[in-house]
């Protein structure tokens, strides 16, 4: 733990003897006189918040973009001074000048975050090669991230799990606190830290693959979009999991379509064992494919931390040519009860909690109360509505209580709103003011309330195999007579729509079929299917709505499942999965 005692009497400014220190001057003994081409520090800007002269125990990173526009999408050239001795004066000449790529990064921090994340890689003159550099005394290599801990300001949560994972861990990022300037004007404080790849000096995987595509490899899950390389995994694709899987070695630029094609399958493989029910072949042990006492640290070390986005987000496994699977730690600025958004979007944050709250007492209240129950055998402890006076006692044996009951509990309490989507925002901020901290908005459309439907959905499926069909992008473009055999989704539309072509605003699948609700009511014919053929009761229909659809396809068409959807309001599949 020497390293967070070091950087915390830094912080605060207390000496601290040179012999601690002497592992960041390893690299400088040969320190060579450099010409300083950095732009220059903004000697105002640093007099404007009070912080000059600027004298520090800690490594400084001089990042110069020569006046380019620093993106996420694409690095930039450009140059990184800096500063690693003992005690570093920003007015003199940096240790070390190197030329460098420069990039934004991060998913969630990219966009909210007003301290921006950096990758940074080391080379040698003249762009032609990437040099290792042991930044801080830390193992030489040229990769970098700038990790600016925006969320915590204690700015030690990271580096604290840091510490504790390389004890308990194969490896762990190592990490030294630095003070960062970019482009002449003080950034703060941030941590550099080693980024989860392949290197001798960080994962040490084997950089060779068999003919076969057999190879080591990097998998990271985290939020849709971010990685290069994304895939459904089985897991995915069979609802057990959400987010994004991505391979991040071998990279993008270099891995094979043979070994890609080997790493899905092998992934797959360990999920289909994973989520098996049946433990009793030996096959199917799940120690067969992982290290267990690495995936049992992990999670000790996460649930120790009350880490958010453990195993959700900024999860990271690995796996050695022939070896089992690994997982490496990597985000814990959401960590120690610092969870920064207010309302909790995922399902996963209830599973540990014995029992909870819902804020509303309807239909959509008491659906999330099933899925909770039977699903993750979560108790409801009570309803709870704005005004008692309108509402029973007790719902589904459970008690209905005043919104005022509530203030004497304890505002860590799980509260899940689940009410119509219109009260979401005035309920949300009922519930901030009252001090509530941990709660979760379920309203239709709500990202909570489809995790929810689909986790149910596919316990379901998992239980009564024959009576769901999984519909996904890769078979929902076969041939419309094919597709008909198996499902039909009815699409309800009418002459008094709003919107005269749908298809403008939504993908047409071939199991959707569009059928003209109240069709006798109009000489109009919109569609080729009308709900005025057959047994029908479409003159009945003044309202133009789905039931007359609904009942025309029950009495007139046969596949073997139907369903039933709203012109403005239908399935739109984006690579995801229906039930």
């Amino acid at each position: 733990m020497v390293d967070i005692v070091q950087t915390l009497m830094a912080v605060e400014g207390v000496p601290f003897h040179h012999e601690i220190l002497s592992k960041q001057n390893t690299n400088l003994s040969n320190k060579k006189d450099i010409t300083n081409t950095l732009c220059p520090v903004d000697m105002e800007y640093l007099d404007t918040y009070n912080i000059e002269p600027f004298i520090t125990n800690l490594p400084v990173l001089m990042v110069d973009t020569k006046g380019q526009l620093v993106a996420k999408e694409n690095s930039i050239w450009g140059e990184v001074g800096i500063f690693d001795q003992a005690e570093n004066d920003i007015l003199k000449d940096p240790d070390l000048i190197f030329e460098a790529t420069i990039k934004l990064r991060g998913a969630f921090s990219y966009y909210n975050f007003d301290k921006p994340q950096y990758k940074i890689e080391f080379y040698k003159k003249s762009h032609k090669k990437d040099y290792d550099y042991g930044l801080g005394g830390m193992k030489p290599n040229s990769e970098w991230v700038l990790n600016g801990p925006f969320l915590d300001k204690t700015l030690v949560r990271n580096a604290l799990m840091y510490d504790v994972s390389r004890e308990l861990m194969d490896w762990a990022p190592d990490y030294r606190f630095v003070e960062v300037f970019v482009d002449g004007k003080y950034q703060g404080i941030y941590l550099a830290v080693e980024n989860i790849t392949r290197h001798e000096n960080r994962l040490g995987l084997s950089d060779f693959g068999l003919a076969s595509g057999q190879t080591a490899y990097i998998m990271k899950r985290d939020r849709v979009g971010t990685g290069e390389l994304e895939y459904d995994s089985y897991g995915i694709r069979n609802g057990y999991t959400t987010n994004a899987l991505s391979i991040q070695y071998p990279a993008f630029t270099e891995i094979t379509k043979r070994q890609m094609s080997w790493i899905h399958k092998d992934f797959d493989d360990f999920e289909k064992k994973l989520y098996n029910t049946d433990f009793s072949k030996e096959s199917f042990r799940y120690e067969n494919y992982i290290d267990v006492d690495e995936f049992v640290d992990f999670y000790l070390i996460n649930e120790m931390s009350l880490n958010h986005d453990a195993g959700y987000l900024s999860t990271f496994y690995y796996k050695e040519l022939g070896g089992k699977f690994k997982l490496a730690v990597w985000d814990f600025n959401n960590a120690f009860d610092n969870y920064q958004g207010y309302t909790v979007k995922s399902y996963e944050t209830l599973i540990a909690n014995t029992d909870c709250f819902i804020y509303g007492a309807g239909e959509q209240a008491r659906i999330v109360k099933k899925i909770l129950n039977e699903i993750y055998s979560i108790q409801i402890k009570a309803f709870t509505v704005s005004d008692i006076t309108n509402n029973p006692m007790k719902v589904e044996e459970v008690p209905v209580i005043g919104v005022n009951q509530m203030d004497s509990l304890e505002k860590h309490t799980r509260i899940v709103i689940a009410t119509s989507l219109q009260f979401v925002e005035e309920i949300e901020q009922l519930l901030l003011d009252k001090g509530f901290v941990n709660v979760s908005s379920c309203a239709p459309d709500y990202d909570f309330d489809y995790e929810l439907r689909t986790a149910y959905f596919a316990k379901m499926r998992e239980q009564n195999q024959e009576n769901f069909l999984l519909l996904r992008a890769d078979n929902v473009h076969r041939k419309q007579k094919d597709m008909e055999k198996q499902v039909q989704v009815f699409l309800a539309r009418s002459h008094k729509d709003k919107v005269a072509d749908y298809t403008k605003y939504f993908t047409r699948y071939p199991y959707v079929v569009p059928v003209q609700a109240g069709a006798a009511m109009t000489d109009l014919q919109l569609e080729v299917l009308q709900d005025c053929t057959g047994e029908h009761i479409s003159e009945k229909n003044g309202d133009y709505c789905e039931l007359s659809v609904l009942y025309w396809a029950w009495k007139n068409r046969s596949s073997n499942y139907m369903g039933l959807c709203h012109y403005r309001r239908w399935f739109e599949i984006d690579e995801l999965k229906l039930f």
